[in-house]
């Protein structure tokens, strides 16, 4: 797909400092539990054991991941995919494929629950309440989508940003 062969993909394994792998982890954590709170309020849903245990869960990523930021000193091995269409756009465009990622999800992600909502309701039973009601239910769903691409671009910069004797590469196909 997208003129990309899959022997040309390469999985490379590098050493990169954890407090980038860190920061990245508390600060798409800390909203998506703001908003997994918010919307166990909205929904009323604190009666329900799955919401207490996520919300406990996600609280123990965001405190082991803090500490990981904070007070570790050893590199991680990380690994990373190229050859992807990521990898392709990252070397391209740079910062600017981050910055066109969230854009892209900024305007998708409430295009796609109009589109959810009117496939369920139809056009005459949207309204903009129940609208913002489904933004807020699966406000989740964009943030993985932000989690996902914030990763996606760390790990780029840091294998691109550590030093080559720190990579190795890995003949997986």
């Amino acid at each position: 797909m997208f003129g990309i062969k899959r022997k040309q993909r390469k999985l490379a394994y590098y050493k990169t400092s954890p407090r980038r792998i860190g920061m990245v982890y508390v600060c798409t954590g800390v909203p998506l539990l703001a908003l997994h709170v918010l919307n166990a309020e909205l929904t009323g849903a604190w009666d329900h054991w799955g919401t207490v245990l996520t919300v406990i869960i996600l609280a123990a990523y965001i405190i082991y991941y803090a500490c990981i930021w904070l007070f570790r000193r050893r590199p991680f091995e990380h690994n990373v995919v190229l050859g992807t269409l990521s990898n392709r756009l990252y070397l391209r465009y740079g910062r600017r494929w981050l910055i066109g990622a969230m854009a892209a999800y900024a305007v998708g992600y409430p295009s796609l629950i109009a589109l959810l909502e009117v496939i369920d309701h139809g056009f005459t039973g949207f309204t903009v309440e129940s609208w913002t009601y489904d933004m807020v239910a699966y406000s989740w769903f964009l943030m993985m989508f932000v989690f996902d691409t914030l990763t996606t671009y760390i790990s780029l910069q840091g294998y691109y940003r550590s030093q080559e004797d720190t990579r190795t590469f890995i003949d997986w196909y």
